[in-house]
């Protein structure tokens, strides 16, 4: 017979006055089987004597081991890889590959097989998705101007250039400006160039009086 790991049989040969010899000269009626090996027994009763052997092989499997519940990216993949020598596979959608690769969020399980015996294990996987960021188009504005840029984004903490952790920041200086937003293990950027333009200056004429019929040039 075959067995899996950590099984056991019990082998029982009781019969009434009759005397049991067992291989490793125990004489117990009974024999408990917990490893691989060839198991006999010899019984007798007065001058008789009637003898028998089995076979006894173990299978040895090992546990499957997918990780840990793990949180992904939005894009990224996993590779659940459950190898080991003469075993089937069966996953969670029917595939009986040694490896397994996660493009989406899900329970994820698979069962290593060596008949009659089978392990299995189970991992979850969870995406994190991050709106896409965008801090505009680069900016030009006149002096004394201030812009807004936000990077809201549910759930995320933020970093500034500055070093400031705010959803959004006011520009009121030239400069390129950039945030990472941060979900989790999951994080975005964006930057953004902002310069300022001096106000023009603008000098007339000084006041002048003509006479009607008169011109004169303004500059």
């Amino acid at each position: 017979t075959t067995l899996c790991q950590n099984a056991q049989i019990l082998l029982d040969v009781s019969a009434s006055g009759a005397l049991c010899n067992w291989q490793d000269g125990s004489t117990a009626s009974q024999y408990t089987v917990t490893q691989s090996g060839s198991y006999w027994v010899t019984m007798s009763s007065g001058p008789c004597t009637a003898s028998d052997t089995v076979h006894v092989n173990y299978i040895v499997l090992q546990q499957p081991d997918l990780g840990s519940d793990t949180t992904l990216c939005q894009g990224a993949t996993l590779n659940l890889n459950a190898t080991q020598p003469n075993v089937s596979y069966l996953w969670n959608d029917g595939s009986n590959t040694p490896g397994y690769t996660v493009t989406s969020p899900g329970t994820y399980w698979v069962q290593v097989s060596q008949n009659p015996c089978s392990l299995s294990d189970t991992v979850a996987i969870d995406y994190v998705i991050i709106p896409p960021l965008n801090l505009g188009e680069d900016s030009l504005l006149c002096a004394g101007q201030s812009l807004v840029l936000n990077a809201t984004t549910p759930g995320a903490i933020y970093l500034w250039n500055d070093n400031s952790n705010g959803a959004t920041i006011t520009i009121t200086q030239p400069g390129m400006y950039a945030v990472q937003v941060s979900v989790g293990p999951c994080a975005r950027s964006d930057s953004v160039s902002v310069n300022f333009m001096q106000q023009p200056i603008v000098t007339t004429s000084p006041d002048v009086t003509i006479n009607i019929g008169q011109s004169t040039q303004l500059s």
